[in-house]
């Protein structure tokens, strides 16, 4: 059993029990980039989005509503992301928080609402991530 007292100490044995794992299992783990299909998130017409009604942040989900209520362009796009099952590339380059009610039962109604509503357009586009790949050394 080994002991960890410290952080940089647990990153240093976190690092040794990967090496240890990937070698007793021969595997290799190696970062790559791929071409990979998602959405951009813009700002179509800025004068649609007005500034959260109050501070905090809070979101739930009620039905086929996702309502986020002070929220950053970034937490919009995680969340957006996260319902609707697309990776989702944060390019509005508004600051601030803001309050949204958004349908998510499909990625159809979900981009005609925000860009309505929110003047938040949703565009099909691909671009370089990087993955991480395991891989068999044998």
């Amino acid at each position: 059993i080994l002991s960890i007292s410290s952080p940089m100490d647990f990153d240093a044995g976190r690092s040794k029990a990967i090496e240890v794992f990937c070698e007793a299992l021969h595997l290799s783990i190696n970062k790559r980039e791929a071409l990979t299909s998602g959405l951009t998130m813009t700002i179509s017409a800025p004068g649609f989005l007005v500034p959260a009604a109050a501070p905090g942040s809070t979101n739930q989900l009620k039905g086929t509503e996702w309502i986020g209520n002070g929220m950053t362009m970034g937490r919009l796009a995680e969340h957006l992301e996260s319902m609707l099952g697309e990776i989702m590339w944060n390019d509005a380059s508004m600051d601030g928080e803001y309050d949204f009610v958004v349908p998510v039962a499909n990625l159809n109604t979900a981009r005609q609402s925000l860009l309505s509503k929110y003047g938040i357009a949703l565009d099909t586009a691909s671009r370089p991530v990087n993955v991480l790949v395991i891989e068999s050394k044998r």
